[in-house]
């Protein structure tokens, strides 16, 4: 079933917005023209279906562009090392008999200032992701006014993050060093005044 959607026809989407530092939200949707025609036989199933069950969830006689999709990444702001891209190389088959549903995609980004030793802040986010499907089913029943695809919504913290790496003092470091070398020659001086005391005993 997945190498049937690797080998189907598909786009690839590739670019930056630049957007304010205000909620807001991006959709990647089918048409609206081709939508109206698909919902439309999606309320005549919800119709008949509740005279006839053997009806129920049967494929629309309109052709639909399958809503499988591959998330490579979306990032906000620089990269944030300590953390993973939570939407990275993720993907998403829309495997019912439509081959159309709504990913709605819910992204909270968190202002976070990162420094690392010896470099310069910078200003960058940490976001946490929450995403769940709506049937084509669902959205026609409704009358919706969202279409199937991919929605990504996000919004922004009131409260921010400070995260600064820092290393050791070298006096530090150099300190534990000489005690580590230290240790080390006391514990073999101890060793061998046992065992050069003990082959004395022994000899004599």
């Amino acid at each position: 079933e997945a190498a049937k959607y690797r080998t189907s026809p598909g786009c690839t989407l590739r670019g930056a917005i630049n957007v304010p530092k205000v909620g807001g939200s991006l959709s990647v949707t089918i048409s609206s023209r081709a939508w109206r025609l698909a919902a439309s036989m999606f309320q005549q199933e919800i119709m008949a279906s509740q005279f006839d069950p053997m009806k129920r969830g049967q494929k629309p006689m309109h052709s639909l562009p399958n809503c499988t999709h591959h998330i490579h990444s979306i990032t906000f702001g620089e990269p944030f090392p300590p953390s993973t891209d939570p939407l990275s190389e993720t993907t998403h088959t829309i495997d019912n008999e439509s081959g159309v549903a709504l990913h709605n995609i819910a992204i909270r980004l968190v202002p976070t200032m990162y420094k690392r030793p010896w470099g310069r802040a910078k200003a960058t986010y940490q976001s946490s992701v929450v995403s769940h499907i709506v049937q084509p089913q669902t959205l026609a029943q409704q009358r919706s006014t969202s279409l199937p695809g991919v929605s990504l919504s996000y919004d922004f913290t009131p409260l921010a993050v400070h995260h600064h790496e820092r290393r050791e003092n070298i006096f530090i470091f150099l300190g534990s060093l000489v005690s580590i070398v230290g240790g080390v020659f006391v514990t073999v001086g101890l060793v061998s005044g046992f065992v050069l005391g003990g082959v004395s005993a022994a000899v004599s």
